[in-house]
């Protein structure tokens, strides 16, 4: 880089730019909500809006806080997984199927678009069966209940994901400078396209080896018995999450707590509710997620401390110490 000053005396005036734009909005455009027909989500100008600035948001003069889910994009994946094989190997009744995984996710998820990359899984998966563990786990247990001999690497994902902070694991298991740097690769392992390889893909395959073979075998174009290739969309794994993500957070959270007069807005995975009905709201998401038998894991932020400084805030304690 030619200037690194230069460049950060350009960027951060085009951030404030973006801010002022940003912010203007907020109270004089009408929010209005538009649902992407690839994903499922749900945008209007404060989906996106700066998380920066999040503090900064009120509704009807009250600070706002911010019920996030943690590690979503891995956790939404273990719980499918952990339903299908739970689901799966249940003992038969009269009349039932082999596919009873299969099935019960499908009945979970009305949209096409899900249940198309649901069916793609569940393909993927029916090839992989003598790698995958007899069952998965009991979420009733609130504490990891893995046997100290069980070496199924899709059972540890599973417990990793579930009872863990799992990119905290993934630090130490990749051996990551920072959480922040085990995120971004989880990232890049969802988001990007291919099975491209590098030492941290290695390191991780080494620890999660049928999970790395599920992801990349889903992003992996195959060839049709016409000769042609799927649509690059078919195995987009991340946007498959995001359909996932969004029947949840939309259809079975967010509509719901808007009909019954709740203050707040969605942002993807998160619900910002206005202070003083966080309890009633976090109460409600355990209720959806623990009714589809998915394992919630959440963080929950007051929006309002985020907009301090450290250096602000200790001010404030020397003022009271004096």
């Amino acid at each position: 880089m030619a200037d690194s000053e230069l460049f950060l005396k350009d960027r951060v005036a085009s951030m404030k730019h973006h801010y002022h734009r940003e912010i203007s909005k907020v109270g004089n455009l009408p929010i209005e909500n538009n649902r992407s027909p690839l994903t499922l989500r749900m945008y209007n100008y404060l989906t996106n809006f700066p998380s920066k600035l999040l503090p900064f948001i009120t509704i009807n003069q009250n600070t706002v806080h911010q019920i996030d889910l943690r590690t979503s994009q891995p956790l939404l994946f273990a719980n499918i997984l952990n339903i299908y094989l739970n689901k799966t190997w249940e003992p038969m009744q009269f009349g039932d199927k082999k596919d009873k995984g299969e099935k019960h996710l499908l009945e979970l998820f009305k949209k096409s678009q899900t249940r198309k990359y649901l069916k793609r899984l569940f393909a993927i998966l029916r090839n992989y069966h003598k790698q995958l563990p007899s069952k998965g786990l009991d979420i009733n247990h609130e504490s990891p209940i893995l046997l100290s001999g069980d070496d199924n690497d899709v059972l540890h994902f599973l417990n990793n994901v579930f009872y863990q902070d799992f990119y905290g694991v993934l630090q130490q298991q990749m051996d990551l400078p920072s959480r922040g740097a085990a995120k971004l690769f989880m990232f890049k392992l969802i988001f990007g396209s291919g099975a491209r390889r590098d030492m941290y893909m290695e390191k991780f395959k080494k620890s999660y080896p049928t999970i790395t073979q599920l992801i990349q075998e889903f992003k992996t174009d195959d060839e049709k018995s016409s000769g042609k290739k799927n649509k690059s969309q078919d195995t987009n794994f991340s946007v498959f999450m995001q359909c996932v993500e969004s029947e949840i957070y939309i259809d079975r959270i967010y509509k719901p707590l808007r009909k019954q007069g709740v203050d707040c807005f969605s942002r993807h995975d998160s619900i910002v509710v206005v202070s003083g009905q966080e309890i009633t709201v976090k109460d409600f998401i355990k209720k959806v997620f623990s009714e589809i038998e998915f394992v919630y894991n959440y963080k929950e932020e007051d929006k309002l401390f985020e907009a301090y400084t450290g250096d602000e805030l200790r001010i404030d304690f020397d003022f009271y110490d004096e």
